[in-house]
């Protein structure tokens, strides 16, 4: 997940395993300075966002 997260070009995303969330369901994090913003697409294509703060200098 670090180069996931990592990417400034926003190129990589997680696949979710179909345990969790079946085929075609996405992870997708966007960095910023001071947060994460998770997008999150289920198995219908509905997109979820999240926000969450880091702890990075």
């Amino acid at each position: 997940m670090a180069c996931i997260k990592a990417c400034p070009a926003g190129a990589l995303e997680t696949r979710i395993p179909y345990q969790l969330g079946y085929y075609p369901a996405r992870l997708i994090p966007k960095m910023g300075d001071k947060v994460i913003e998770w997008t999150c697409i289920d198995i219908n294509g509905k997109v979820e966002k999240f926000i969450v703060k880091t702890h990075n200098k």
